[in-house]
């Protein structure tokens, strides 16, 4: 069965200090990766400096995790930071608005599959305010990934004054920023209507002066709400909910907070002479992170530039870097990777192929491994059946390598779940993986689909139905909804199709999903040899007429031989019990292609 995979669709989120520069930008050779136990970050800077933002990012991501009901403990997919020492630098890289880059200090991209930070340096407390800034977006995703541009930004920029006090012992949320609380008594407010409906596209949050207000206005909004009298978190809260499950944010304000008109209230708050902020005291410090440093090759770093291009939306230069990366010796596992990855969205499978199992072969890198296991599974759709034992053994491979650098990667073990739906191999094996990875990241609505995809592959619909219309509850996104009802009537229909279909499992009986590679009959009895994820099984039978053989392919008739396959069979073997084999065998039904 082939249903819709659901992934996540991308999140763009820009910050929003614009700082100037005339720093020269520096050459590849320069460029470090310091490596911590949740970041990758490559940069420009000194080592010191790099070490300095790993640590920073490490630091506040165990923080939030203190602070935040539901923060995850550890993130579900890679984050990748990529530091710049100037703007001059980091200018190529940003997003463009009508053709013009948009002025910041750094951006946050969000995909299925990895995070990526990237931002600028000139200034330590302004950098400190970005990355924390960046990061608050990765954290508040993880936890709602629908919510509106002003109360992400707003949310964001209030924990970016998040700092660290006593050693590590205790912490100050919700500082105000000053610059924020200064444009907001001299400049005019934003139409509350208008600030629900501002868009990623929206040029108030691309450019103009109102930008600047529309992030102060965000920040303030979010302040007044958490610490303002009365007290409306808990309607904050029911205003998130709303909007995660899809009400539109103007009907989702009104159903949380009725007609509070909170514009007149916000330019009395933005005029007192103190803001609260809360200090928050930890039982346990919270350590400093030194983390590992090598040096990328000249290759690596253009792989690093070209996957920031692609994600901020300059797919034509992205492609030409990594073309000519690939070509640089020592050549890069994380080029190829990507490349390969471009290549399946283009339709060239063949050099999709041979990019990723070329990249598949760098085992010294978890974070090639991981690309290069992502894109081998998702080119299982484009290449004939005969390839797919040799796709699935390769990423199986790749992820015992992420998982041994990385064992709580949840976005690792899923690829070992969707492995198993998509080559119909290791569907034990699979489902364990999934639904670690579902634990380790509740709020990743694909990975259920994942698991009730994979259920399906068992035949197990009760169960994939069970998760289906849990994903149909109001606490989802209407997108959501929508792909779990249109999934679950696939479910059905399916399930009901097999009924009629398959031959039924009868009291004492079980199925395994395989694919037969020999049939031996050199000794007493027959022994059927057959592969099961990464494992061969042997089922037994005393003679090939006690064994029910069915076929649902027009291409396979006549009678069965003994021997090896040329071309081994998907097959379901039905059997029972057996104390000198892996089971007897009672049926063996060859599986449409």
């Amino acid at each position: 069965m082939r249903t819709p995979r659901i992934r996540p669709g991308r999140v763009v989120v820009l910050a929003m200090m614009v700082v100037l520069s005339t720093a020269a930008t520096a050459t590849a050779r320069d460029w470090l990766r310091v490596e911590t136990p949740n970041f990758i970050v490559f940069g420009e800077p000194s080592e010191a400096r790099l070490r300095e933002i790993a640590n920073e990012f490490e630091r506040f991501r165990e923080g939030l995790a203190r602070v935040i009901p539901g923060a995850a403990e550890r993130e579900p997919v890679p984050t990748i930071v990529v530091v710049f020492g100037s703007q001059r630098a980091f200018e190529p890289y940003r997003p463009r608005y009508n053709g013009k880059p948009v002025e910041l200090s750094g951006l946050f991209v969000s995909s299925g599959d990895q995070n990526i930070v990237a931002l600028a340096l000139e200034d330590r407390d302004q950098a400190l305010r970005v990355i924390f800034h960046e990061y608050a977006h990765i954290v508040i995703t993880s936890i709602a990934r629908e919510i509106p541009i002003w109360l992400s930004e707003g949310l964001a920029e209030y924990y970016s004054t998040f700092s660290l006090r006593e050693e590590g012992r205790a912490a100050i949320v919700g500082l105000a920023p000053v610059e924020h609380v200064m444009r907001l008594r001299r400049e005019s407010l934003i139409p509350h209507a208008e600030l629900l409906a501002v868009q990623a596209s929206s040029q108030m949050y691309n450019e103009g002066r109102r930008r600047n207000v529309f992030y102060a206005q965000s920040w303030a909004v979010v302040h007044l709400l958490t610490w303002g009298l009365p007290d409306r978190s808990k309607q904050l809260s029911r205003y998130i909910a709303e909007t995660a499950s899809g009400t539109p944010p103007d009907v989702a304000w009104t159903l949380s907070f009725g007609d509070f008109d909170v514009n007149a209230d916000l330019r009395k708050y933005v005029n007192r002479d103190q803001l609260k902020a809360y200090l928050i005291r930890f039982a346990d410090e919270i350590p400093t992170v030194r983390g590992s440093v090598s040096r990328p090759s000249e290759s690596d770093v253009q792989a690093t530039l070209a996957n920031l291009l692609h994600h901020v939306g300059n797919e034509e230069e992205a492609e030409h870097r990594l073309e000519k990366a690939v070509l640089l010796a020592p050549p890069s596992g994380n080029a190829r990777a990507l490349l390969g990855a471009k290549r399946i969205e283009q339709g060239r499978a063949q050099e999709a192929e041979r990019l990723l199992f070329e990249a598949a072969a760098d085992r010294n890198d978890w974070l090639v491994q991981y690309r290069a296991a992502s894109g081998l599974v998702s080119l299982i759709d484009h290449v004939s059946e005969d390839k797919h034992l040799r796709i699935a053994e390769a990423v199986r491979g790749a992820l015992d390598n992420v998982l041994t650098a990385r064992p709580d990667m949840a976005s690792a073990l899923a690829l070992r779940g969707t492995l198993a739906v998509e080559s119909h191999t290791d569907l034990d094996a699979g489902l364990a993986a999934i639904r670690r990875a579902r634990s380790l990241a509740p709020g990743r609505e694909d990975y259920a689909f994942e698991e009730a995809r994979l259920r399906v592959e068992r035949t197990e619909y009760e169960e994939a139905r069970r998760i289906l219309k849990e994903l149909m509850t109001w606490r989802f996104h209407k997108d959501v909804r929508a792909n779990a009802r249109k999934l679950l009537e696939q479910v059905d229909d399916f399930a009901a199709k097999q009924q009629s279909v398959y031959r039924r499992v009868r009291e004492g009986e079980k199925r395994t999903e395989g694919r037969l590679e020999r049939i031996d009959c050199s000794g007493p009895g027959v022994f059927f040899h057959v592969r099961s994820g990464d494992r061969i099984l042997r089922f037994a039978s005393p003679d090939l007429a006690r064994v029910e053989f069915i076929t649902l392919r027009d291409d396979l008739r006549g009678p069965i031989t003994c021997g090896r396959r040329d071309s081994p069979e998907n097959i379901y073997v039905t059997w029972r019990p057996d104390e000198a084999s892996d089971g007897r065998v009672i049926a063996i039904e060859f599986l449409a292609r």
